[in-house]
């Protein structure tokens, strides 16, 4: 079922705050004053690993009952669009996925490349399409022999969604915090 635009009435939000619990003001305007979320609805987390962090942001999101969800990574920030870049509102509207994620610069330069690629900075998602999924939602991807990494954790739950019959887009830009020289 396609991602119907977004309802901050009956959404949740998980921001992933590792290592400082922080969360920087911008995402904040932008779920609250931009979107309406309300503060009740957002839950910040301070687990270390991504993979435990990310799974029990999702299972503390589905505990929640809401239909909306929409996670974020404390380091990234909503930002404007232009014509070549559309900005991080067009996650919010109504997309033809069941699971939808902005894009934002990453350290492998090939990240990006495959259609339909998925990264957890900034995206959003259904309870339905969750639970159709089934934890666990997030695992990094190793070697048989555990020598090398093949994958990261968020193409674990890109896997599991297409292997359910879900579909993935990208949504829009975000940005990384200036990190402090």
């Amino acid at each position: 079922m396609p991602l119907p635009e977004f309802d901050a009435s009956d959404c949740q939000v998980v921001v992933h705050g590792w290592p400082r619990g922080h969360v920087d003001a911008r995402l904040l305007r932008w779920l609250q004053a931009v979107h309406g979320v309300r503060w009740d609805s957002i839950a910040v987390t301070c687990q270390r690993g991504v993979v435990p962090a990310y799974n029990k942001g999702v299972a503390h999101a589905l505990a929640s009952g809401k239909t909306h969800l929409l996670f974020a990574d404390n380091d990234l920030i909503p930002v404007g669009g232009t014509p070549q870049r559309p900005g991080t509102d067009e996650l919010m509207g109504a997309l033809p996925a069941d699971i939808a994620c902005c894009m934002y610069e990453v350290s492998h330069p090939a990240a990006w490349i495959r259609e339909g690629s998925f990264h957890t900075g900034i995206w959003r998602t259904t309870r339905q399409a969750l639970l159709q999924i089934g934890p666990p939602w997030f695992l990094e991807g190793f070697s048989a022999d555990g020598s090398e990494q093949t994958g990261c954790a968020c193409m674990h739950l890109a896997e599991k969604a297409r292997g359910a019959g879900l579909a993935i887009m990208r949504a829009g830009w975000a940005e990384h915090l200036a990190r402090p020289a």
